[in-house]
Order: structure tokens, then C-alpha cells, then sequence
């Protein structure tokens, strides 16, 4: 993946809210490149485990930092 995003709505200075808020928005917009809703349900396991059914809580457990996040995509390997 090669993403590049950026920021339209400036809020100040980054808080580790505003930081959870992007990483669930990451996995939102990971969810709909690989097809939304629709194809969701035919995606291999490995695709299931970082969107975590958009569940909020499930997807800041396993990643914690948006770093863990970029780190597990750029180890990430289709099947």
C-alpha cells in the first residue's frame, strides 16, 4: 500500500485523542478500498484481522499507535 493522507481539518496541536480518531479513520478507509460492506464478508481472515468488524475498542487494542498500524501494513502480505 502506498497512502498518502492528508489532514483537511487542522484542530491545533495532535492529541492522543484526535491520534485514536485517525487510526480507527485508517481502518475505516482500509475497509472500503478493500470493498466495504459488501465484500467484507468473502475477505480472507488476515483482512478480517485488522478491520476487526470496525469495532472501535477492538481495532485501539490492536493498534495502539498509528505506527503500529503502518508497521503491521508494511509487513502485511496478501495471500
Amino acid at each position: 500500500f502506498d497512502i498518502h493522507l492528508v489532514d483537511y481539518y487542522p484542530l491545533g496541536c495532535a492529541t492522543r485523542a484526535a491520534q485514536r480518531e485517525d487510526i480507527v479513520d485508517l481502518i475505516k478507509l482500509f475497509h472500503l478500498m478493500i470493498g466495504g460492506p459488501k465484500h467484507y464478508k468473502t475477505t480472507p481472515p488476515h483482512v478480517k484481522e485488522i478491520c476487526k468488524g470496525l469495532r472501535r475498542e477492538l481495532i485501539l487494542r490492536k493498534f495502539p499507535t498509528a505506527t503500529k498500524l503502518r508497521k503491521h501494513l508494511e509487513h502485511f502480505e496478501w495471500e
